[in-house]
Formats: structure tokens, sequence, C-alpha cells
């Protein structure tokens, strides 16, 4: 353990040196950024990870002997790990690159910048800077509302297209959110940060989820005739679904913990009665839809606990 001097800069501020071999090993230069963390009566200095050849890293990807399935795994790994360039060699891509391209740009920001027989190389243009979480949180929020009405007009209409096309949009964001995450927890942070990074990945994981069984409520409405009652019983779900979902996103904007825990509490009392319901209907289609609503509403519990517990 070393002991500096504390040196008076200025009128309300003091200085101290740091180490040259601390410098050295952290690779650290005049001008880098360094993270102060104030904990009780400590001080933390950690180094301000930010890797300078990030726009070299690249990831090679080799399918031959691999399943899509793997392959597309390793893709996501990839871009997940921030890889900045991603290429993807081998025999399968002479049958299967429409395929694989349709899934790489189903990724956000990465664009196909060479391609041969047997090769495909994507550059990720991804500034996290122009990135805001929670821009990403309103702009799914305001996604699902719309998916909700899909899901009441489904009685009327097919709208298992447009469905797919939203639930795509929602999984671009989540895997792009999930990234940001991250990638911000690789760097020193306070326990706020890690407290606001963890509601954010619980508040995505979950409408990732509900994006899911938005799919298969729309699906089971639009692929089975429910007579007039069953009709009644689904609808009123809906509208209960709806209203709670609303609420926890409002809870979560406003930061209204009592709001939170009115929905909690109703959602509790409404999975009892869909419980009641599932154990009583006979019918599989009209269990299986009911279930997709059960779990819809089991994803907003958690949204909602966010603001409860205060992360």
């Amino acid at each position: 353990m070393e002991t500096r001097n504390l040196i008076k800069f200025g009128k309300n501020s003091y200085v101290i040196t740091l180490p040259s071999s601390w410098i050295k090993q952290n690779k650290l230069e005049k001008g880098d950024k360094v993270f102060v963390d104030v904990s009780n009566n400590s001080l933390v200095i950690n180094p301000f990870s930010v890797e300078k050849d990030i726009e070299n890293k690249k990831t090679v990807i080799h399918t031959d002997g691999k399943s899509k399935g793997t392959i597309y795994r390793e893709i996501i790994g990839a871009y997940l790990n921030n890889s900045k360039t991603i290429e993807v060699k081998g025999g399968i891509l002479r049958e299967e690159s429409e395929e694989i391209i349709d899934f790489l740009q189903a990724l956000m920001s990465l664009e196909v910048v060479e391609q041969t027989s047997d090769l495909i190389v994507v550059r990720d243009f991804l500034n996290f800077n122009d990135i805001s979480m929670k821009e990403i949180i309103k702009r799914v929020d305001n996604i699902l509302r719309v998916m909700l009405e899909d899901c009441f007009n489904s009685f009327k209409e097919d709208y298992s297209e447009s469905l797919e096309q939203r639930d795509k949009s929602i999984n671009k964001f989540y895997f792009l959110l999930y990234r940001l995450i991250k990638a911000e927890f690789s760097n020193p942070i306070s326990r706020e940060e890690e407290m606001d990074l963890l509601t954010n990945f619980i508040i995505i994981e979950s409408f990732e989820d509900m994006g899911d069984e938005c799919k298969k409520i729309a699906n089971g409405i639009t692929k089975h005739r429910f007579d007039k009652k069953k009709k009644e019983i689904i609808i009123d779900y809906l509208n209960k679904m709806d209203n709670y979902y609303r609420d926890s996103m409002k809870s979560i904007y406003n930061n209204n913990k009592n709001l939170a825990d009115i929905v909690s509490v109703k959602i509790r009392e409404f999975l009892n009665d869909i419980d009641h319901f599932v154990d009583t209907e006979k019918d599989s289609s009209m269990v299986i839809l009911i279930n997709s609503i059960r779990n819809f509403v089991g994803d907003i519990r958690n949204i909602c606990r966010t603001t409860q517990h205060n992360l």
C-alpha cells in the first residue's frame, strides 16, 4: 500500500497523484477518464473501460458442420459482445445465404458490406452515444399497445402477419437493449446505475415474452370460433389485461409505488380467477388461449415489482 499527500486545487477541490505503475498497468494516458466510486468512507478509482480498438473487433463464424440454430446463436453472441465486423464463412451459404442474411438484418444496426458464394461480411454501425435505454423502453411499449389492439380486433380480422412483424421489431429492440446493458456492466458503475440496468433488463425481458403471448392470443382468437359466452369471457379478460398493462407502465414512468401495489393486488386476484376457470374449462382451445393471457399478466406483475422494490 502506498500513501499520497492531498494537494489543494482551487478553492474547493483537492487532488492526489496516482502511481505510475497503476497507470501503465491499465494502459492509461493523459486525458483518459477514470471512474470514481464513493462508498461510505472509501474512495475507489477504476479505469473507465473503453476499448480503443473496438472498431477493429471482429468475429469469424465458420458454418461447416453446424446447424443453423448453432450458427444463429454464434451470430447473436458476436452481436452481444460488440463485434464491429462479423464474418460468416462456409459452404452452407451457397443454399442458405438469403435466410442467414435475413437473420443478420433482424439485428439492429447490422448491414451486409460484402457477399460471395461462401462468405457474408456484416458491419455494425451502432453508436452507443446515439441510443437511449429509456427511449427503447417507450418504443417497445408503444409496439405492445398496438399488438394489444390487434388482439381485440382479431375477432373480426386476421392480424397474424402484422403481429409477426411487430414481434420481430420487439426482438430487435430486445437484443439491442440487452447488448447495451451487457456493455454497461463491463464498466465500473455505481450501485444506483446497477439498479437502473437491472430494472431495464427485467422490463425488456417481460416485453419480449409479452410479444410472443400476444401472437398466441390473437392466433387462438382467429383460428377458433368461440361461442358468444366464451367470446365475452375472452374480451373481459383482455380488457383487464390491457388495463393492468397500461397502469403498470404508468407506475414505471411516474415511479408510482402505490399504483404498482394496487395493480399487483388486482393481478393476484385475477390470476386466481383464471386458475379456477382453467380447472373447470373443458375446451382445450379456450384453455390454451386463457393461459396465454395468464402468462402476459404474469409479466405485467414482474414490471410492477421493479417499481415496488425500487429496482
